[in-house]
């Protein structure tokens, strides 16, 4: 996950070392989507457009954040010297590139696949993780 951080703890001493606990824990996190956030942090409260409420200091203070779950795909186009342009032979059209790299859209399977090709990472890296089934619903039994 990319952090910018910000001194936005200044004033606030008595969250500080839980503060730089949460950023500590952040800036190695590899979230790809809400629910890698709630393994995390169960308390976390998941918001609209990728912000997500975190608890500082036993619920005394909250920190909202902007998760960017496409900081990877970003993270490589850093590495490679890429620009949005760049992106649209693999991702498709401008508008594409953006909305996955908002995290407004999800990857393709061929996005998928052309991503893996180009940077040679593997797939799991790019995809979400799989989700969890749904148990059955019981049947109700008819007396007979």
């Amino acid at each position: 996950m990319f952090v910018r951080r910000h001194n936005l703890h200044r004033g606030i001493k008595a969250a500080r070392s839980q503060y730089d606990a949460w950023l500590d824990i952040v800036t190695r996190a590899e979230w790809r989507n809400p629910e890698d956030v709630k393994a995390s942090y169960p308390k976390a409260s998941i918001l609209k457009a990728g912000r997500v409420v975190f608890n500082i200091k036993g619920n005394d203070y909250r920190l909202i954040a902007r998760v960017q779950y496409q900081a990877g795909i970003r993270h490589l186009m850093d590495q490679h010297g890429l620009t949005r342009a760049d992106m649209v032979p693999i991702l498709g059209t401008p508008s594409r590139v953006s909305e996955v790299l908002s995290g407004k859209e999800g990857l393709s399977m061929a996005m998928v696949q052309r991503l893996r090709a180009r940077f040679r990472v593997p797939a799991d890296l790019l995809l979400p993780p799989p989700r969890k089934a749904r148990s059955p619903r019981p049947t109700k039994r008819v007396a007979a």
